[in-house]
């Protein structure tokens, strides 16, 4: 997906109040997996904090910061719907959020192919652009190593060996940069 289609889709699920939408608005902040948000609770939900219950690998069960006004969304989404408390906030087929996914691309105008694991590569991709460490975003992730990262991702790591390079010769040469 590209970025400003990953952005213009973030706010526009935002004005819808399902717990589908809401699904999706959690995926495009957090990059999380399906499975890691169809699991949250309410006690996963702390100040800025996502906690993330692992799904795949030990290292899966990772806490993620947020926007305070990200946050804040969630919490009044949340606020507008009548749950038990004690159960998992989302407990929804995949087919349902792919759905209104679906929906919401169509409202947007972005083409076919794009599917819930996409918003998990866009948020990576997203983050490589703008010079976040594969480090910081293999945890994120929730990665078992950042080799993996590294590998899945790699591609998008070729495309900043230009930039990259330059600052290596600035580096190398002596020169400051302010």
């Amino acid at each position: 997906m590209e970025v400003d289609e990953y952005k213009a889709l973030k706010r526009h699920i935002r004005n819808y109040s399902s717990k589908s939408a809401l699904f999706i608005f959690i995926l495009i902040c957090t990059g999380a997996r399906f499975g890691e948000v169809n699991r949250l609770t309410y006690k996963d939900l702390n100040n800025n904090q996502i906690h993330l219950p692992g799904t795949k690998t030990e290292t899966s069960d990772r806490t993620v910061e947020i926007t305070e006004q990200d946050m804040a969304h969630i919490k009044h989404m949340l606020a507008q719907n009548t749950l038990n408390h004690q159960d998992y906030i989302f407990n929804l087929s995949h087919r349902a959020v792919e759905k209104s996914f679906k929906h919401a691309l169509r409202r947007l105008s972005i083409s076919e192919g794009k599917t819930l694991h996409s918003l998990r590569h866009t948020h990576c991709s997203y983050l490589l652009g703008n010079g976040v460490s594969i480090y910081y975003i293999s945890q994120r992730l929730g990665h078992k190593n950042i080799s993996i990262t590294t590998k899945v991702y790699s591609h998008l790591l070729k495309d900043h060996y230009e930039e990259d390079n330059d600052k290596t010769l600035i580096l190398l040469g002596g020169y400051v940069i302010y």
